[in-house]
């Protein structure tokens, strides 16, 4: 381990004349550390009592993954709260909002954020051994299956934290290592029956120079969309080329969505089904200027609803391919 010393002597001018130094008087000294990054800091670093508010928090950033509202049965979260500061913690959460895809938020209540108490870290031989408080929230102890059922892909959180909320008990030896701190680990636990509403799976695909090359010599093409689906759901597709103002105006299924896959929730047998749909001239032509196509699938629960089981063997697959018929002459 690298330690800095650095050792100050002051003197006084012996030509100066004779200063009559009052109680109190004396020399202040300002020294600054520019660039300094310590390794490894010792001592007592006092009590400190600060109020938080996450403005945001994004848990995930996924816009083709849309859906309004889960309504799950029951859900259990079991947090681990790892902490390498060799300090003292006291956290109270006091708000913890979140937000989904359609602007729809909900408050997680749960008693037990209102005061985490996490202990400090130890060390020896300047190796660290963390302390781990572990909580968990279920739907008897909080509203953790209804806070889930939003599926929040924001967070935002307020509430106020002390350092060493019970003074000094390292008897100056808290300590604090670079690059080592806290570490939140949540674990769900999520039973696969629940309802929905629909979920909603978007993406808009960019045609590649190769595939625009040969969208140019056809003269005509269909669209073949191909479903096979084990789960107890129906779904409704719609492909759309997007215009230059970035709007989707022209569907390329029958102008308007399709239902595809209805399942019958009490048969096991997989439900395939095979749709074509011819392209036209405009609609090529538009897709080669636009060089976009863009998708939107709706996969919709039961009606009326009711708690769904999901199995391991269950699948729902897409197949979507081109066919077309060029014209081509030869000298």
């Amino acid at each position: 381990m690298d330690t800095k010393a650095l050792s100050l002597l002051v003197k006084l001018n012996a030509q100066a004349p004779v200063t009559q130094a009052e109680s109190g008087q004396g020399i202040e000294l300002e020294l600054e550390y520019v660039n300094l990054l310590p390794e490894y800091i010792l001592g007592y670093f006092g009590t400190i009592s600060s109020s938080f508010k996450q403005p945001e928090t994004k848990i995930f950033d996924a816009d083709w993954f849309k859906i309004p509202q889960l309504h799950l049965q029951s859900a259990t979260a079991t947090f681990s709260v790892i902490n390498a500061l060799g300090v003292d913690l006291k956290f109270q959460l006091d708000s913890l909002l979140g937000k989904n895809n359609f602007s729809q938020s909900a408050l997680l209540d749960a008693p037990a954020l209102k005061s985490l108490n996490i202990s400090r870290a130890q060390q020896y031989n300047n190796r660290i051994t963390p302390s781990i408080y572990t909580f968990s929230l279920n739907s008897q102890n909080s509203t953790i299956h209804r806070f889930l059922s939003l599926i929040p892909n924001a967070l935002y959180a307020s509430g106020n934290f002390k350092l060493n909320p019970f003074g000094n008990t390292s008897g100056y030896n808290d300590f604090l290592f670079f690059n080592q701190g806290l570490q939140i680990k949540a674990h769900l636990d999520i039973p696969l029956a629940y309802t929905h509403d629909y979920i909603q799976l978007e993406k808009t695909f960019t045609l590649t120079s190769e595939a625009l090359n040969s969208l140019k010599i056809v003269t005509s093409a269909v669209v073949n969309f191909e479903t096979e689906n084990t789960f107890p759901f129906s779904v409704q597709a719609q492909a759309l080329i997007p215009n230059s103002q970035g709007f989707y105006g022209d569907s390329i299924f029958n102008k308007g969505p399709v239902d595809l896959a209805i399942h019958n929730p009490t048969s096991s047998a997989s439900n395939l089904q095979r749709m074509s749909f011819p392209l036209s001239s405009t609609q090529i032509q538009t897709l080669i200027r636009e060089k976009k196509l863009h998708f939107r699938i709706k996969i919709y629960g039961l009606t009326p609803q009711s708690p769904i089981a999901l199995f391991e063997n269950q699948k729902l697959n897409f197949n979507l391919y081109l066919q077309t018929e060029t014209h081509a002459e030869i000298q």
